[in-house]
Formats: C-alpha cells, structure tokens, sequence
C-alpha cells in the first residue's frame, strides 16, 4: 500500500516528476523506473499510458518483487494441470456446456470491449477538438487584454466557461508564468501547476484531460492557456456501456443454458448409443450386435469404424471358435506333432553334434564364408593351416589376411563366380604358398554355394585337401611316362627305320627269287623249285611281318577323322577282301548298327578276326557268325565260328605279339594280328576277350562306348 500512498502523493504534487530516490527506496524495481524514466509526465504517467494503467502496472510490479522465491509461470503451469484434471473428470455434456460459455463469453467480452474502447477514444477525441476550438477563440479574445494587462476584461471572457459543465478549471499566464486570470467551477480547487512531455498540448488522466496553448498578439506570444476539461461524462458513458455488456453476457448464458440441452442431446446421443452397444458387447460378448448410424459426419465414420471392428472381432472370434473345436478333435494329432517336432529337434541336434564331430575329425580342410568371402567358420585342420590356435581367430577375416595376394585375388574370383552363377567348383589343384620359408604345397579344393530358405545364395562351403603327396607322385609319374614315350617314340622310330630298311633287301631277294623260277627253273629240278618256292614263302611272311610291325607303331600316332560307318558294309568288305572258300559260311545275325569310327581301323578288326576265324577253320563244312548287342551304354560285337577252339590257358597269350598257337608253316601268320586288334580296341576305350572250347569253336568279343559312335539304327537303341 505504501506504493499506491507515494502515487497519489505524486498525483498531487506540483513538481513535474517523482521522486525517484524514494520510489527505489521504498522497493519499486530499478528496471522498472528505467522504464519509465521518459515517459513520467504528470501523476508519473508515460504520454501513453495513463493513470489507471500506470497503477495497475506498478501493483503488478510490486507484486512480482515482493514475492520473493515465487515462480508465477510455474504456479499457472500447476494451477492450469490442476484445472485440467478436474475437467476431465466431467461428462461430456458439461465440457460442451462449459466450452459454448466459455467461447461465447470470450468473444462477447472481447467484441464489446473493443466497442467501448473505441466509443471512449472516440468521446476523448471529440473533446479535445472542442477544446482546441474554443482555445483559438480564447486567443483571440484574450490576447490583447494579456498585451493591455487588462485582468477583468479576462476573468469575463474566462467566465465564460460556466457554460460548459466538462471544464473545472482554466487559467491564464502571463510570460513570466504568474497566473492572470482563471476560473474556477469549485471555488475550493486550486488547481497546481503540471508539465507535458515531449511538446505534447494535451494529456489525459483517470478523471481529466489537460490541455495547453501559447498566446500570440501579433505573433508575438504574451502568454499560456492551460484548461483542465473534466471527463466524469465519458466515464459514466463507459460504464453504462459496460453494465450493458454485462446484461448482454448474462443474456447469452441464459440463452446457452436454455439451448444446450437439444444441442446436448444432438450431439452426445451417438456418443451414449455407441457406449450402450460397446457396454453390451463386453458384458454379453454378443459380437454380432451393431451401432445404428444416424449422421453422416465424424460420429457416423467413427460408428462405421467401428462396426467394422466388430465385424473383424466376430470373424477372429469365429475363428477361435472353430481353432478350438479343431484343437479339441485332433488333440491327439496335435499330440503326435509335437512328439514328432521333439524328435525332429532332437535329429536336428544330432546332426549338428555330427556336423561338429566331422569338423573337428575330418584330416580336410573345412571353411564357410559369407558373400564377401570372409571365413564365417572353419574347422581344426583348417585352422593349423592358417597357423591359428582357435578356430574361432578366422571369423571375420579374408584370405589374404593369410595367403599371399596373388592366392587371395583368385580365391575371391573363384568365390564370386560361384555366387553369380550357382556352379560348384569341384577337384580345383592348385599350388598354395605356405609361410614365409616359401615352401609350398598342393590343394584340391572343392566349393560349393551355400542357399537360403529363398533360394538365394548367401555365401560358400569349401574343403580343401591336402594332396602334396599325390601330387609329388603325379609329377613323378608324369616325369616317368614322359621319358617312357620318348623311349616308346625311339622304339617306334627305330622299327619303322629298320621295317623299311629291311625292305629293300626283302624286296630284291623276292625278285631275285621271282627271275631264277622264270629263267632258270627248268634247270633246277623239283628240288630247286621247292627251294625257291620256300624261299619266296619265308620273303613274303617277312614282309608280311615287317608291315605288320609298322601298322602296330602306327597306331596312336596316325590317326583319321571320325566318319560315319555302316557295320554292316564294313564286314562285308571285309569278307570279300578275305575271299573266304566255299565251305565256310559267313552269317550276320541282324543288321548291324551305323557308328562313327576311323575307316581304316575298324577294317582292320574285323579283318583281322573275321580273317582268323576263316583261316584257322578245320571243319568240313565251317560257319562264321557275327552279331552285335546294345549292353550299358556301349555295342558289343561278337565273331564266333566252329574251328578247333583255344585251350583257356592262351586265352591271354594270343593278344600277345608275335605269338601264333600254330606251326608257321602249317599256318601264314605273323603272330600280330591280334595285338593289333586288341590296340585298337583299347584305343577308343572298348575291351575285347574270347570265349572258347577246345573242338567246338570260339567266340571274340569287342565293345566301343556309344559316345564314340552314332547311332541311326532303331532297332538297336
């Protein structure tokens, strides 16, 4: 109280300002007085801020610093959380009432309110000019009684005012600021003295509005004006304005209480039905109950909304329902999928423990890895030869974190081939480095793709082994087979340079032999001839062997294009070249299949055997049977005839070269015809034997892969 006591002594004081030391002394905030350091003008009111305004500021003010340790930001945080929570405990109907007031009051308040404001601006102004009006007529009257000294001419002029109820007080002042003349409407007032600030003519306070004007006689001022005009009227016009607002408001409340509830009903009636069917619903789970919608605005999307819900809560309900009723009838179904499942677990487990036992035993190398080739898992063998001490030290790392880079940059080619095209990679030697000695060793990887659930692949499996040792005998073997051809190609050389070497001197022995049958064979005798005739015998059996010898180191060396080949005009070009006597009997079987071959060595197996057959045979009456099977993938020829038959124990003996069961002169044979034969046979990858009995006949067997020939013959397929 002691701050509005200083503002009403302000108020009627004569000095221009307050008395700022006493103001802070008695605890007015310093940045409030900064504040209104400039605009303290009469009363200490600011030009734009009147006496009611200034006071209500300044309680504020004292209030906010008397306060010590209060927080009223915190206190309406906490009154507003208070408000909130019991207006949540309200109906519905209650928050819409008290929000229709609520907004209607607001608004009512506020428009009004503006409409006095305004309205009182209005009276102000309207004032003022009046005042400006009747000080220029003031001037013009009392000027010159101001320039005469003439007082009583101006108290008559000023009297004037007792006309006007809204001035209580006017006066006039002669240069040197004594009062000249006045008038009074309360004789008692003596009005004092007051400042403006900043030039301004005019200023209002709660109850007056003060106003000032320099006298001019001729343009030179003789004095000041000042009217204190009383505004008691616009003030009772402004309250009967808010006693009306007043009614206004309280008509409105009245008005809402009287209408809310219809609106009431409108609008909360969906929201009870919705709460009757949801009550019902949850009390007698009678989920086929739904909400009857009456509007078509966000009640009825929500009443929708949720007849929907119970339409999918009725179906899962259903649902359940029948789960149950299924569960209930294959319970014991259910039963056995579950021991089933235990055991299946179970499997899995052991399985997995196997996994482990074979990681962990296996002398391989075992290793997994993700799809940027990093090991994911590996076993022990692998470990020791990463020269790590757990298995576990792998995960995460690369191949170049232990093999050279040059080996690292092929595994992770190898590795992303895999991935993109799905193939394995199956049996792959390479030759590894191993440690910093720069020995090396030998591996044989395998790696396959690792697929997900989707199909997909996700990484690779790989074994590798160690076959250094094989390798070493490989390398070896392979040193040994290649100093074996070329002794093979020099024995091959050497026969051919010595068969055709022999040649020559057979060839002239022949015709030497030829010229002294011709020329001189009636000199001979028998026995001569007979010598000659022998001579000439042994000359051709060895030519006969010679080139026999040069056809046998031709083979695998000269070889022709595969051509297609009709068997069975093979053997019958065969037989004709053979030319064998009547007595012998050649039967084909069925029709031989067509093959791709080389010509020239297939007329030469058949030749030969079908040759052996005729030339061995002791029947009176022979016969030469050629037949042919299709047996696991490959043909199976077979030449059988009558003759006298092999003992078994030259069963082997006779694909031996240069070996013949029979006299050479009982026989022209070279011993090399089945060697021959045999060569060829296993050349394009078929077997031959003999099948025989002593005084019945034999059967030559021979097969050819059918990838080696190509069949047109349906009969045989």
């Amino acid at each position: 109280m002691l701050e509005i006591r200083l503002l009403s002594q302000a108020h009627q004081a004569t000095s221009p300002a307050f008395d700022r030391a006493a103001l802070v002394q008695h605890g007015f905030a310093q940045q409030t007085l900064e504040n209104l350091n400039n605009g303290i003008v009469f009363a200490g009111c600011g030009p734009s801020m009147r006496g009611f305004e200034f006071l209500r500021f300044v309680i504020r003010n004292c209030f906010r610093c008397n306060r010590a340790g209060s927080d009223p930001f915190t206190d309406r945080v906490a009154e507003s959380k208070k408000n909130m929570k019991i207006l949540s405990l309200l109906p519905i109907k209650q928050k819409l009432m008290i929000v229709i007031l609520t907004i209607s009051g607001i608004a009512i308040f506020f428009a009004a309110t503006f409409l006095v404001y305004f309205d009182k601006k209005d009276s102000e102004h309207a004032l003022v000019k009046d005042l400006q009006f009747k000080s220029l007529l003031l001037e013009r009257m009392c000027s010159t009684a101001l320039k005469a000294g003439d007082q009583s001419s101006a108290d008559k002029v000023l009297s004037t005012f007792v006309a006007d109820p809204n001035i209580a007080y006017a006066c006039l002042l002669d240069e040197s600021g004594k009062v000249f003349a006045h008038y009074a409407k309360n004789e008692n007032e003596i009005s004092p003295l007051f400042s403006f600030a900043n030039g301004n003519p005019y200023q209002f306070t709660e109850q007056y509005l003060y106003f000032y004007k320099h006298l001019f006689y001729q343009r030179e001022r003789v004095g000041k004006l000042y009217i204190k005009a009383d505004l008691a009227a616009i003030n009772r016009e402004t309250l009967r304005y808010f006693g009306a607002l007043s009614v206004i408001i309280m008509g409105t409340v009245l008005i809402v209480l009287i209408i809310s509830p219809a609106l009431n009903k409108k609008f909360i009636s969906p929201i009870n039905h919705l709460t009757d069917v949801m009550r019902k619903v949850t009390n007698e789970h009678d989920y086929s109950v739904r909400a009857q919608k009456t509007s078509a605005d966000e009640f009825g999307e929500l009443i929708d909304l949720f007849n929907i819900m119970l339409s999918k809560i009725q179906q899962w309900n259903q649902d359940l329902l029948r789960a149950k009723r299924i569960s209930d009838r294959h319970k014991d179904k259910l039963k056995k999928v579950l021991a089933l499942q235990k055991q299946v677990t179970e499997q899995l487990e052991y399985k997995r423990k196997l996994l482990d036992i074979l990681m962990n035993n296996i002398p391989d190398s075992i290793y997994f890895k993700d799809r940027e080739s990093r090991f994911t898992r590996i076993n022990k063998t692998q470990a020791k030869l990463l020269g790590l001490e757990k298995e576990e030290d792998a995960i995460g790392k690369w191949d170049i974190d232990f093999f050279t880079r040059d080996h690292a940059l092929s595994a992770r080619k190898e590795e992303d081939a895999i991935m993109e095209t799905g193939k394995p990679l199956v049996n792959y030697v390479r030759k590894v480095r191993r440690g910093d000695d720069g020995s090396y060793i030998w591996l044989s990887d395998t790696k396959v793709p690792i697929f997900n659930k989707k199909g997909e692949i996700i990484g690779t499996v790989g074994i590798s082994r160690d076959v250094t040792k094989n390798k070493t005998i490989e390398i070896r073997q392979k040193k040994l087979l290649d100093q074996l051809e070329a002794a093979n190609q020099e024995l091959r050389d050497f026969a051919y340079i010595v068969s055709h070497d022999l040649k020559a001197p057979l060839r002239a022995i022949g015709s030497l032999s030829d010229w002294l049958i011709s020329d001189h064979g009636h000199k001979l005798g028998d026995d001569g001839r007979e010598l000659l005739g022998l001579l000439r015998s042994r000359v051709q059996r060895m030519h006969d062997l010679i080139e026999g010898v040069l056809q046998y180191s031709r083979l695998g060396r000269i070889k022709e294009d595969y051509v297609k080949l009709d068997v069975n005009k093979v053997v019958a070009d065969a037989v004709d070249l053979i030319s064998p006597p009547s007595n012998i009997k050649i039967d084909i079987k069925k029709k031989l299949p067509q093959v791709r071959f080389e010509k020239t060595r297939l007329n030469q197996v058949f030749q030969n055997l079908i040759g052996n057959a005729v030339k061995f045979m002791d029947k009176p009456q022979g016969l030469v049977q050629i037949d042919c099977l299709n047996k696991n993938g490959e043909w199976q020829f077979s030449i059988s005839d009558n003759g006298p038959g092999i003992e078994e124990k030259y069963f082997d003996k006779i694909f031996q070269i240069f070996q013949s069961l029979s006299p050479r002169d009982d026989y022209e044979s070279t011993g090399i015809g089945l060697t021959l034969v045999k060569k060829i046979i296993e050349i394009y990858g078929g077997r031959i034997w003999v099948q025989s009995t002593v005084g019945s006949g034999s059967t030559f067997y021979f097969t050819f892969p059918k990838k080696t020939t190509l069949e047109n013959n349906k009969e045989h397929a």
